[in-house]
């Protein structure tokens, strides 16, 4: 069983580290051993230590649940409690990239993303879009007031915060950059616009704002239906392509933010909990359950990237409809 274990915590870690990079190395930095006492733990002649394995599975965030429950129905998740207490906004957008920047670490990978709502990357093409949703998960979550205080003043935050433009940017390449399947649901500017009339009868944003978030919110609806004509993303300013994306219309059923990845060496799956946060698991039965749903959903979903123009033009009618309404009555 031990000898099962340490197997298991080798092969765990060299899934981690870069394919260039070499494991005895890695161990001897981390454990602060000679190379002759490394290769003797990794051929499992000597054990590691009770504090070598804690050292070992804290550096490289391996779950040692997933071990001892691996022939058991019981599921394990990870859940970063940090992620709640956000002391500036560029909190979240960091631990973002970081997630996107592990991603495509991982190289040629399976990427499946379904949405509740209308993708935070795409209001990364301007950043009062990201601040502004930002503002509204302020108002739910992060109870942020020393930033996002009564009223919603975009070049305020933007300014008092510059970093945010740095992580808009990066994070917007990522995203454009990662193949993926992508799940949408038929609601896409709904929460946007009730988020708009809430900031509206509250007093927390002006008209004028307002007007100018709904000018910028279909300027990415034009934007969006372009790429999905042609099935690749491109970013909107220098028009470089990007990657090519799959998207379904989920009009059947209302699905949570999920993302899932899968290669020949990992099966990972973020959940969200509490959006705009996510609890994360690679354990095997969970991922390949999550898989069956996706692809399920899949199946009953219509494909509307380079398919079904006619469908993809009727729902990009309607958004645009939902959204000139909207400015009308402000």
């Amino acid at each position: 069983m031990q000898r099962g274990f340490f197997l298991y915590l080798i092969e765990k870690i060299s899934e981690k580290i870069p394919p260039k990079k070499s494991l005895a190395n890695e161990l001897m930095g981390i454990l602060q051993v000679n190379r002759s006492t490394v290769y003797k733990k990794i051929r499992g002649d000597t054990a590691f230590t009770m504090e070598e394995v804690l050292t070992l599975a804290q550096t490289y965030e391996i779950s040692i649940d997933n071990w001892l429950f691996q022939d058991s129905s019981k599921l394990l998740i990870e859940y970063s409690f940090d992620l709640q207490s956000h002391n500036k906004p560029t909190d979240y957008l960091k631990n973002l990239q970081s997630g996107l920047e592990y991603i495509q670490s991982l190289g040629r990978t399976e990427i499946w993303y379904t949405a509740f709502e209308w993708p935070v990357f795409w209001y990364m093409f301007f950043p009062e879009l990201l601040v502004f949703k930002m503002f509204a998960w302020s108002k739910g979550n992060w109870k942020q007031e020393h930033v996002f205080d009564s009223s919603f003043e975009p070049q305020r935050i933007l300014e008092e915060y510059p970093e945010i433009e740095k992580y808009r940017i990066k994070l917007l390449n990522l995203y454009l950059h990662l193949g993926a399947t992508e799940i949408w649901p038929n609601n896409l500017p709904d929460q946007f616009i009730s988020q708009i009339k809430i900031a509206l009868d509250s007093g927390y944003i002006k008209q004028s704002i307002a007007t100018g978030l709904i000018d910028q919110i279909q300027e990415v609806l034009k934007l969006q239906y372009e790429m999905l004509t042609l099935g690749v993303k491109f970013h909107p300013e220098t028009r470089n392509r990007g990657a090519n994306f799959d998207v379904y219309l989920n009009e059947m059923t209302i699905s949570n933010d999920l993302v899932l990845v899968r290669n020949a060496k990992h099966t990972i799956a973020w959940v969200s909990i509490d959006n705009p946060h996510y609890a994360k698991t690679d354990n095997p039965l969970m991922v390949d359950h999550l898989y069956s749903y996706v692809e399920g959903l899949k199946e009953v979903s219509t494909k509307i990237s380079r398919e079904s123009e006619q469908r993809r033009r009727k729902l990009y009618d309607q958004m645009d409809r939902k959204l000139s309404d909207l400015r009308a009555s402000i």
